[in-house]
């Protein structure tokens, strides 16, 4: 039997490129579709979108990656090493929100 997992990292602050000194516990700022909120930087923005009542395309939960996809229009945030993002994604300011954490306060495209 074959099944695939699908997830961000429960601990994003151990991979080997999360930024040396940033907590994960501190909150910073998102801003989509007209409402801002506050989220832990260790928190995937799919997650912390949800959780504000703002549902983006998503089925990452059910294997189809990539569809959860939006763009960063202000701030950064830390790609977890499961992303797989396209080439063109990053000089874009694309990321896939579900591995993807808010490190600055962040405007998004949903």
């Amino acid at each position: 039997m074959r099944f695939e997992a699908n997830g961000a990292p429960a601990d994003p602050t151990r991979q080997a490129h999360w930024p040396a000194g940033t907590d994960a516990a501190e909150e910073v700022s998102v801003t989509a579709r007209g409402a801002t909120f506050r989220t832990r930087r260790g928190r995937p923005l799919l997650d912390a979108l949800e959780d504000a009542g703002i549902r983006p395309e998503a089925a990452c939960r059910s294997g189809e990656c990539g569809l959860c996809r939006l763009r960063v229009v202000k701030g950064s945030v830390h790609n977890a090493e499961e992303a797989r993002l396209r080439l063109s994604d990053p000089p874009a300011g694309y990321t896939h929100s579900c591995v993807a954490y808010p490190l600055t306060d962040v405007e998004l495209d949903v």
